[in-house]
């Protein structure tokens, strides 16, 4: 029926708009996979990289981090009916399964919290919580529990799975990183700069990606001459059953594209990556000399380009970031040390150390829990949203305090999981819990010492990528066209010239910024040292 409210015109053009969209998905899909098996031979054929942590890696967690019950609304009928919760840890995604009873019988549904943001709200309901998300067109989930203390216990959970939860992801990791190379090069190629955050399964990405390009373009234009034989009075709802129908129509194109990429893919699997192994000592050849060429052709391009960001950008966010990263660091060090502290005993007994483990990693996913040893950490973090800091990179193009707040705050815990997982065998191997404890705080002061530096480096990248997009990575593809014609025919169909110019200007970027932060950093993380005070 809204289809009536669409000129033939413009339905012709939203057709033709999201069969280019799906038909360059398909080609960059196939583009993303080649680029993954040639990155994945390379570093085969390279050997890893030496461990400079001396924390033991931890290893996932995949115990349940609460369960109850709880009372949800319904997405349709706005019901509501109690169910019984199962928050899931790390190993699968942080996601929140709720069932009929506790039983586990009948699965009612998944709550997928990436891309949301969890609030106590008594508004709907006492004891209420509410799941928000960042993209309005996506579901609010409104849940309650029975008392004060449930509903503080679950908002930590909830907060905690919106913090770091996963959206669904392709079983097969080629395949996801395939993808995420495609979505990428076909943002860039709808002139979309922004980053997009990954918040729900790759069919799902690309439909976002496509409404966000219809929005751009012909949406706009179909909204603004909506045919209305009322003569008006029905403009809103035709406006409303347009959108939903253009709605649906980019998930059913989403959907079809995204199955007809695996089948695409299964057919040169085999044959391309045996091609690549063949090759891949003068492919790494070949790809070295070919950066070198790029860093001399593009240096007129990124060197005075880098150098306004480096200004711009960087200098102003060090000079206010650094103190509130080590004292975080430090509050996040006293948190593990007081708490492992209180239960070396526990640590220490055989028969009590994986229970007390599992207790003691499960309480860093939560801010609020004085057993956890991120309060003090999280309080300080949570104050930064209305420090100087925020004001300094509010007027920073593509810098934010959030991205800024997340990325610290990740680190921390990991680090503190780190800890936890490497005093409890250094227990088993010293026999000396005291000893252990203290081995633990030393290697946890080296590495929250190296975490720093290479958190700066990472985070400032990550806060100056779409910078770097428009300002380096688009005006240099011109300059790099023409090593195209240098790199041997039988080597082109696996080495891309594109490619090599983004891994190239990365290279570039990371070396800028560790220079541009050395100075900053220095000093600073030496006062890591004093922890305890």
């Amino acid at each position: 029926m809204a289809s009536m409210f669409i000129s033939q015109e413009y339905s012709d053009e939203l057709q033709n708009v999201i069969s280019g969209f799906t038909g360059k998905f398909s080609v960059y899909m196939l583009l993303g996979f080649k680029s993954t098996v040639i990155a994945q031979a390379v570093e085969n054929a390279q050997g890893e990289e030496d461990d400079e942590f001396q924390l033991m890696e931890a290893p996932v967690p995949d115990w349940e981090l609460k369960t109850g019950f709880l009372t949800k609304r319904g997405d349709g009928r706005k019901n509501w009916s109690k169910r019984w919760f199962v928050a899931k840890n790390a190993a699968d995604g942080f996601i929140i399964e709720y069932y009929t009873d506790q039983t586990l019988k009948t699965k009612k549904g998944v709550i997928s919290c990436a891309g949301y943001k969890a609030q106590k709200d008594d508004k709907m309901k006492k004891f209420g919580i509410t799941l928000t998300p960042y993209d309005e067109s996506r579901r609010v989930w409104y849940i309650h529990a029975d008392s004060a203390e449930e509903q503080e216990s679950w908002y930590s959970i909830f907060d905690n799975a919106c913090m770091y939860g996963e959206p669904a992801k392709d079983p097969d990791a080629m395949i996801q990183t395939s993808f995420e190379l495609a979505f990428d090069r076909l943002k860039l190629d709808q002139g979309i700069w922004w980053r997009m955050q990954h918040d729900r399964s790759p069919q799902e990405m690309l439909a976002k990606l496509l409404m966000e390009v219809l929005e751009r373009g012909v949406l706009r234009d179909i909204r603004a001459n909506i045919s209305d034989p009322t003569g008006g009075m029905l403009k809103s709802m035709a406006r409303g059953m347009v959108d939903k129908m253009v709605a649906t129509n980019c998930n059913v194109a989403c959907a079809a594209a995204w199955s007809g990429a695996k089948p695409a893919i299964d057919a040169i699997k085999n044959i391309f990556i045996e091609k690549v192994q063949g090759m891949v000592t003068p492919i790494v050849e070949l790809q070295e000399s070919t950066k070198a060429k790029i860093v001399e052709s593009v240096g007129s391009v990124t060197d005075p380009a880098f150098s306004s960001i480096a200004s711009t950008a960087l200098a102003p966010v060090l000079d206010k970031a650094m103190g509130p990263i080590v004292d975080a660091y430090k509050a996040g060090m006293r948190g593990f040390f007081n708490q492992t502290e209180k239960r070396l005993n526990e640590l220490a007994d055989a028969g009590t150390r994986q229970k007390t483990v599992q207790e003691l990693t499960s309480a860093v996913s939560y801010s609020y829990w004085s057993e956890s040893p991120m309060v003090e950490a999280y309080e300080l973090l949570r104050d930064l949203r209305d420090s100087q800091l925020a004001d300094v990179l509010e007027h920073v193009p593509g810098l934010s305090i959030w991205g800024f707040i997340y990325t610290l705050d990740d680190g921390i815990r990991s680090l503190i999981r780190k800890a936890i997982h490497t005093v409890s065998k250094l227990i088993e191997e010293m026999s000396d819990a005291g000893a252990a404890l203290q081995e633990t705080m030393d290697r946890f002061a080296a590495d929250a010492k190296l975490c720093i530096e290479k958190l700066v480096v990472s985070g400032l990248k990550y806060m100056i990528g779409s910078l770097i997009d428009e300002n380096l990575t688009t005006p240099c593809v011109e300059v790099v066209k023409p090593l195209s014609d240098a790199i041997p025919e039988a080597m082109q169909e696996i080495v891309n010239i594109e490619d090599l110019l983004t891994s190239t200007i990365d290279d570039i970027v990371t070396n800028g910024v560790k220079t541009a932060a050395s100075a900053g950093t220095s000093g600073a993380v030496g006062a890591i040292d004093g922890w305890r005070g």
